[in-house]
């Protein structure tokens, strides 16, 4: 999570690491109440729950990437541009809060559970619809190879910049920059129907098609 600035945000950014590393399930407000060197009685004073803390870190997940993609769509790009800058957006909402973005991509089951919660599978049907609706479009102005499958691409890009998120923990910390530039050179030149030198960050890059 972003750094915190109060007593309420130092809980949730613990409370998330805590999350990330071992699972909701088994993360106790003991063990959160340690973290931030309060009785975990005295966190209820902040949070009704353990799941009320799980829901606030994951909707302040969730409404920075679908903001971020929001204002994607309203400029309006041309497909392979859309792209780049989906891909661009993820890794930075990825960079943001990498504990918030685990504990989605780890623990989404546990989290439709959650009541306050049940707009869960709506949200992540908005964010993949981004993706699917930029690939589809590609494909249909001739742009994007026509034989590929939109949902199975989308999942193939989303699993290549949602794992790192663990990246840090592991001991590997890669400037964004370069992912960004990795992975859109992977997929934009198996996904282009006719490969042309594309701009990443404003560098131009030519790779040979597959």
């Amino acid at each position: 999570m972003p750094k915190p600035d109060n007593r309420r945000d130092e809980i949730l950014h613990e409370a998330s690491k805590l999350f990330a590393a071992k699972g909701i399930s088994s993360t106790t407000v003991r063990e959160i109440g340690d973290a931030v060197g309060m009785l975990s009685g005295s966190l209820y004073h902040h949070f009704p729950s353990k799941d009320a803390m799980v829901t606030e870190i994951i909707n302040g997940y969730l409404d920075d990437l679908q903001a971020r993609y929001a204002r994607v769509a309203a400029l309006n790009l041309a497909p392979i541009e859309r792209l780049e800058t989906l891909i661009l957006e993820s890794f930075k909402s990825v960079e943001l809060d990498p504990e918030a973005c685990e504990i989605y991509q780890n623990e989404y089951n546990y989290l439709r559970t959650i009541p306050a919660l049940s707009n869960l599978g709506q949200r992540a049907k908005e964010i993949q619809n981004a993706w699917i609706d930029t690939l589809e479009e590609g494909a249909a102005r001739g742009i994007f190879r026509p034989d590929i499958d939109a949902p199975v691409c989308y999942r193939f890009i989303g699993n290549a910049i949602w794992p790192t998120a663990r990246w840090p923990r592991a001991g590997r910390s890669t400037p964004i920059d370069h992912l960004v530039r990795e992975c859109t050179t992977l997929f934009m030149r198996g996904l282009e129907l006719n490969p042309a030198p594309f701009t990443v960050d404003g560098a131009t890059t030519r790779a040979a098609s597959v």
